[in-house]
């Protein structure tokens, strides 16, 4: 058993030594396939998911979990904080999916989705 502290404060006691991470995975019609910036939260996953199914209707979207080493911890749950900044500040938008994929740079400068970009946070 290990337990360890999150940026929150939030202490979380694992009993394996590494930690799940979780990102959204888009498939599209042609049968490529994108994948969202990892997060360590399935619920922030799950939201991101629900943010993006608009966005890409004639896609399969699905939460793929990765599962990783505890060493690894850190600089993943800095990327995951990002992304969940930028999902609690799009709660509530519009169109919070195409907000988030804007804000990660995934479109291109005409403003149509670019099916084969690498998505970032």
């Amino acid at each position: 058993m290990k337990t360890i502290r999150l940026g929150s404060g939030q202490l979380v006691t694992v009993a394996h030594a590494g930690f799940v991470q979780a990102h959204v995975a888009i498939r599209f019609p042609d049968g490529s396939r994108q994948t969202t910036p990892s997060v360590i939260s399935s619920a922030l996953a799950g939201e991101l998911r629900g943010m993006l199914e608009p966005e890409f209707p004639e896609c399969k979207l699905s939460i793929c979990r990765i599962p990783r080493e505890l060493h690894d911890f850190p600089e993943a749950e800095r990327k995951s904080d990002r992304v969940k900044d930028l999902v609690i500040r799009l709660r509530g938008t519009h169109r919070p999916g195409h907000e988030f994929l804007r804000l990660i740079g995934y479109f291109g400068s005409d403003a149509k989705p670019l099916p084969h970009a690498k998505l970032r946070a």
